[in-house]
């Protein structure tokens, strides 16, 4: 009996050693690239084969609280293979998924530190697929849509923090197509933009009353051709051409008692003003 209890002690022991040696500690700067000293680290890694013969590791933020905790294909460490959970240092989930051969696969979900979903959505083959929803920090939706490949697609809409509608448009290959529309809180339309073949080419502004502010048209990004602006009551005040962002030619200025001021620009710069029949260089 005394020498089945010393064979017992002995094989606990040794397979204690085994465990121990197994076990393997590495720490990361904040870029996660591998350091040697333990004083300049960001986080650290314990990492051990667990009894599947699956490489098991936690991660740890350098205040010991957990960082991450998932399965690699080999001691390496370099291919994630199977479920992980990431933290937040408050303890609260910052995401949860699946990994295949380092990708992410499957269904994923984010957090916000506070512990509101952030969101949830699928990849396949690492990329995005599929509808994805999106929140605010305090629980109200932030955006909602679909991805073909990681690019947004077809229509998207997205929401103020306090849950009114901010915008809504269409997405092709991950570029703004057609109209887009954007709302004040209270739901009347504040701008509405036009994009053809991935550019924007004519904006309407609104204001809050309904009543049109301005418009005009884009070309390259850049303000281009006819702009007219209005008053709250929707009087014309002003309108013009632009060349590249830049005011050309002649612009008319409205006043409320009908009379008007031709005002000159060459290539952005004001050159002279005419009010009736008085001429004013500048």
């Amino acid at each position: 009996m005394r020498l089945i209890l010393l064979n017992f002690v002995f094989i606990l022991s040794s397979l204690n050693y085994v465990l121990a040696q197994d076990t393997i500690t590495i720490y990361y700067n904040n870029n996660w690239t591998e350091i040697p000293d333990k004083n300049q680290a960001t986080y650290y890694r314990k990492a051990f084969l667990d009894s599947n013969k699956v490489w098991t590791a936690h991660d740890y933020y350098m205040s010991n609280k957990i960082q991450m905790t998932g399965t690699f294909k080999s001691k390496k460490l370099n291919t994630r293979q199977g479920h992980f959970i990431y933290f937040h240092e408050n303890g609260r989930k910052a995401s949860e998924g699946e990994y295949v051969n380092d990708k992410n696969e499957g269904s994923w979900t984010y957090w916000h530190e506070n512990g509101q979903k952030k969101s949830v959505g699928k990849f396949k083959n690492d990329l995005r697929q599929g509808k994805w929803t999106y929140w605010h920090e305090n629980g109200q939706r932030h955006s909602e849509g679909s991805f073909i490949d990681n690019n947004a697609e077809d229509k998207w809409e997205y929401w103020f923090d306090s849950g009114e509608k901010q915008s809504e448009g269409k997405y092709l290959h991950g570029i703004k197509e057609g109209n887009w529309n954007y709302f004040y809180k209270t739901g009347q339309i504040e701008t509405v933009e036009k994009h053809k073949d991935g550019q924007l080419y004519f904006v309407t502004v609104f204001f809050e009353n309904g009543n049109i502010k301005l418009k005009g048209n884009y070309v390259h990004g850049q303000s281009n051709g006819e702009w007219t602006y209005r008053n709250v009551d929707g009087r014309l005040i002003l309108k013009g051409n632009f060349s590249n962002n830049l005011r050309i030619g002649e612009w008319i200025r409205f006043f409320p008692n009908g009379e008007i001021m031709k005002i000159y620009y060459e290539k952005g710069v004001l050159v002279s003003k005419q009010l009736g029949g008085i001429f004013l260089n500048e």
